[in-house]
């Protein structure tokens, strides 16, 4: 059952606009929408949350119309990356603060041993991490109770170490207390840890929502693709089964359009010193490679550009240089063909 509807929704904010944002979220499921800085993710939120006027559309959650109800009456917990926290107040007072929107009981005592907090309860917000404000913050909304919980961003002022205890953390509370949870971020690495269900915002729009399998497996657009970092490359369709990218010929799967994008995810090219028997092999040279600690991505010039992504063994098995000559080889199956429109 749906939890949370959008129907075209429609927002404007001088020169940018929101347009016809339309999706939907399924109870105790999180959505991660994704998307550069600019592209509208928190006037998005702000919308839903009733703290920006929409020009059309309606929001339905938990089956009730909140389209004009005010924001206190939406039950939507918001946590966005300055955590809220009110800087006279003691950590406890935070907590606690949730209580004045909540009619029903709920267990402080609980709420404060789940997130840790028994120590920090005197202190005032300065005195604490960014780590420890996200978790009062986290556990402030509980007690307020609400029937779904929205984060912006929440990790942007988190340290690098902090940040993968702390998604650990927010993904086991929404699972312990079965809550469906909207996230944006501009991260992919969280993302995909995060996420149910997975839409980029482009341009003020929410391109199609997929299953977080799907969103990595077969990217509905370039946009999400380029976020995934796949191989995106311009081609003209040849015949039903080939595409001409720059003069070379591949094989691919159902090339439908006349001019089309082609994706190709860069771990499954193989890369040799010898002509392979797969569907596409073609001839190239190392331009470039750079490693991130845990694969090597090669840049290979092949009458056009293409990246591969190896594991150290057969990087080094492969003795990779600059100015090398390999053999790059996929199966048409790896060539996803979009409309140049995606």
């Amino acid at each position: 059952m749906n939890f949370l509807e959008v129907r075209k929704l429609n927002a404007v904010f001088g020169n940018f606009k929101l347009k016809d944002i339309d999706f939907s979220l399924k109870e105790n499921t999180t959505l991660v929408i994704l998307g550069k800085n600019g592209t509208g993710k928190t006037k998005l939120l702000e919308c839903l949350c009733g703290l920006q006027p929409i020009k059309s559309g309606s929001i339905i959650l938990n089956n009730k119309d909140i389209t004009q109800k005010k924001p206190q009456e939406r039950k939507i917990g918001y946590i966005g990356s300055n955590f809220g926290l009110f800087p006279h107040m003691s950590i406890y007072e935070n907590i606690v603060y949730g209580l004045k929107f909540n009619k029903s009981k709920i267990d402080i005592d609980e709420i404060i041993d789940i997130f840790n907090l028994n120590e920090l309860l005197k202190r005032k917000p300065h005195q604490i991490s960014d780590g420890q404000k996200q978790r009062v913050a986290l556990a402030r909304t509980l007690c307020a109770n609400p029937d779904i919980i929205f984060f912006d961003e929440p990790t942007s002022g988190i340290s690098y170490l902090e940040k993968p205890y702390l998604l650990k953390e927010v993904k086991t509370i929404l699972r312990k207390f079965n809550y469906a949870c909207l996230f944006v971020t501009h991260d992919i690495s969280e993302a995909m840890f995060m996420a149910d269900y997975i839409g980029v915002m482009q341009d003020g729009f929410l391109k199609s929502v997929q299953s977080l399998d799907e969103f990595l497996v077969t990217p509905n657009d370039a946009d999400s693709a380029e976020f995934l970092g796949f191989n995106i490359l311009k081609c003209k369709r040849i015949s039903s089964d080939s595409l001409d990218i720059q003069g070379c010929i591949i094989k691919a799967n159902a090339a439908k359009c006349d001019e089309s994008f082609c994706l190709i995810r860069p771990d499954t090219i193989v890369l040799t010193k010898k002509p392979t028997d797969m569907d596409n092999c073609i001839k190239c040279m190392v331009t470039d490679f750079s490693f991130n600690g845990h694969v090597y991505s090669i840049y290979l010039d092949c009458g056009f550009l293409l990246k591969v992504n190896l594991t150290k063994y057969y990087f080094d098995n492969l003795n990779i240089k600059i100015g090398q000559s390999l053999f790059a080889s996929f199966a048409k199956t790896a060539v996803r063909v979009l409309q140049i429109n995606s």
